[in-house]
């Protein structure tokens, strides 16, 4: 057998806050090769980003401490290089796709000039890095690729931004593509296309491919091999065939247990015959399309949600389904009055939502509440936990 590309070997990180000493990572040894996939599984905080940013080299030290261990790319210790030998890696041969796209697409540039900086650090001139940027965009499945270059982050929806992250990490077909969560905020279809590309990918470059998750669909899609966490450490490792058919970690076998589709679908209670809490009527939403500089109306226009008509019952849950950019969270933020409607009537418990202000909308406001998707741009990182949560109590006494 070749030298895997990637081995790790007794890694061990220690994040301290004041007195406390948390063990993220506690001695995990793996190796990914040349061409090979390979699925790190576990629940949220059992270490799997902590590792692969290890890798990466870009852990905050403080509070992270790396105790132990050998990160081996291509028989060289990352651990021990230099911040220049690093810097001539990260990008062009090891490159990684976020989680929390929000946090790092900049909000104050342009995607496509995003895309075209790492091909330009690595010295891609400008024109040919634009081309460039616009043929990924295209390549993720982003519609109308052109034009969007010079959208910013905040205009896409977040399975879009997922998939403009995607398309800054493959930008130099690197040897290792270390995939955190790459599918979290996208629907099934285009979930499908993306895993779909990176097997492309792989197969065209012969890049390694860490993927981290805890969706064991996309585990047994796409992946050679499987390495369970728990707790900071490897609890099960071996191919996707041997754990999902012999689990043997009791944890491991709980994850398995779990897979939705193996239990029965639930029976919907039936609501109690009412008026309707919320009752939507020909709800429409547009977004005009700007150009240039003074960002100047083109007299085009997105058509975020189209017409839409439902009703929810007092007790009843209504799930709403649909691809990203189909207009969902549009539709949601429509509703709670974060943004204003194009057309359409809404009525909440019999009130006119969009005739409501003052103490009316103020009232308003507390009787609807929102699970946002992206923690990272919804949680103020300037505030403590028990103010965020407390906040709400302030507010409405």
């Amino acid at each position: 057998m070749s030298a895997p590309l990637l081995e790790v070997a007794d890694l061990r990180v220690t994040f301290t806050a004041g007195a406390l000493e948390v063990k993220a990572v506690d001695g995990i040894s793996y190796h990914i090769g040349r061409g090979e996939t390979l699925a790190v599984l576990g629940e949220s905080g059992s270490g799997k980003s902590v590792q692969a940013s290890a890798v990466m080299g870009i852990l905050d030290t403080p509070p992270a401490r790396i105790e132990s261990g050998r990160v081996l790319f291509d028989g060289r210790d990352l651990l021990t290089m230099d911040l220049d030998a690093r810097r001539d890696i990260a990008g062009r041969r090891i490159a990684m796709i976020f989680q929390d796209t929000l946090a790092h697409l900049n909000p104050v540039y342009r995607v496509g000039w995003q895309i075209a900086e790492g091909l330009r650090a690595h010295g891609v001139d400008g024109e040919r890095a634009r081309a460039e940027a616009k043929r990924l965009l295209g390549r993720v499945r982003i519609p109308q690729a052109a034009r969007r270059l010079d959208d910013y982050p905040h205009q896409f929806s977040g399975g879009q931004r997922q998939r403009v992250m995607i398309a800054m990490a493959i930008a130099m077909k690197p040897d290792l593509l270390i995939a955190d969560e790459p599918t979290t905020a996208l629907d099934v279809t285009v979930q499908a296309q993306i895993l779909s590309l990176l097997r492309e990918l792989k197969d065209e470059t012969g890049m390694g491919l860490m993927l981290i998750t805890h969706d064991l669909g996309v585990v047994a899609e796409t992946a050679d091999r499987l390495v369970v966490m728990n707790k900071g450490r490897i609890v099960e490792t071996g191919t996707v065939h041997e754990i999902f058919e012999r689990p043997v970690d009791p944890y491991t076998r709980r994850l398995i247990a779990a897979i939705p589709g193996r239990t029965p679908l639930h029976d919907p209670a039936t609501p109690v015959a009412a008026e309707p809490l919320l009752v939507v009527q020909g709800l429409v939403k547009h977004y005009p399309v700007t150009k240039g500089l003074l960002r100047r109306h083109t007299g085009e226009v997105v058509k975020a949600v189209e017409g839409v008509d439902l009703t929810l019952a007092k007790g009843e849950t209504l799930g709403i389904v649909g691809e990203s950019g189909s207009g969902k969270s549009t539709l949601a933020r429509t509703l709670l009055l974060l943004e204003p409607p194009t057309s359409g009537a809404v009525r909440f418990a019999g009130q006119d939502i969009f005739a409501l202000s003052g103490d009316a909308l103020f009232a308003y406001r507390r009787k609807l509440q929102v699970v946002f998707q992206d923690p990272w741009a919804s949680l103020n990182p300037s505030m403590t936990v028990f103010d965020l949560v407390a906040e709400p109590w302030a507010i409405h006494k």
